[in-house]
């Protein structure tokens, strides 16, 4: 019943322990919202998540097909889960869109109201569209109950403030988890980003992040968010990404 939202969390999951994570959105001209992630485990935390785990050497850390029955129970159309070896997982699928032609604000996520707008309105001669993609601890604890049993463990794994509802700011955090696993792997929490591409039917016109600590990079139909982090795992604020086309 999350949907899209349920991408989102992956991708923060894994933003960590991958090379070049990514969740790409794209949004097409009837309003069918199609969408894509994959993450490759760094063998350093690879090797932290099958000890704390216990999952053997030779198997996948990724169930690919808990993740697709979450998926498509979510309600979510043509889900395709992928694993090209043991520490990498590839998904896709879409949000059919709307019936309701009519509607200037639509709320695509009922089940969790506010996560994904999408509205329209007149402006002079032109149709401007709005996609606004919000993400805060609210949302990220509603999903939760919805992923895999792996993937709940790696949460856990992570010990972060906006599952745990710890008030700490990312250095802290950063400090804690070095205190756990180890240098390396805090290493690699200080040195990863959160990557969201967005692609829409019609150029750019605005867009923004509402999050202190975001770039914001617009190329023609496409806009890509990049924020640290150990910044947003250990947000206290409301976020969202904004797309006007």
């Amino acid at each position: 019943m999350k949907k899209l939202v349920i991408f989102v969390v992956l991708t923060l999951l894994f933003a960590m322990t991958s090379c070049t994570p990514g969740l790409n959105i794209s949004v097409e001209e009837d309003g069918e919202i199609n969408y894509s992630f994959s993450a490759t485990l760094k063998d350093v935390v690879a090797d932290t998540v099958r000890s704390f785990t216990g999952v053997p050497e030779s198997v996948n850390l990724f169930n690919d097909q808990q993740i697709q029955d979450s998926l498509t129970e979510s309600g979510l159309q043509n889900v395709s889960v992928a694993l090209p070896d043991l520490l990498s997982v590839k998904i896709s699928g879409s949000i059919k869109a709307s019936s309701k032609k009519d509607l200037q604000v639509e709320d695509r996520l009922p089940t969790v109201p506010g996560a994904i707008i999408l509205a329209s309105e007149k402006q002079a001669a032109n149709d401007i569209k709005t996609l606004e993609l919000s993400l805060s601890k609210k949302v990220v604890s509603q999903v939760l109950e919805t992923l895999p049993v792996e993937t709940v463990e790696y949460v856990d794994l992570l010990s972060a403030p906006i599952f745990t509802g710890e008030e700490i700011s990312s250095l802290e955090y950063v400090e804690l988890i070095g205190a756990i696993y180890g240098a390396t792997v805090a290493k690699a929490l200080e040195e990863s980003f959160v990557e969201i591409n967005v692609s829409v039917p019609s150029s750019v016109r605005k867009a923004e992040a509402l999050f202190s600590n975001c770039n914001t990079n617009i190329s023609g139909k496409s806009v890509e968010f990049v924020m640290p982090l150990a910044d947003f795992l250990t947000q206290n604020q409301e976020v969202s990404f904004v797309v006007q086309y």
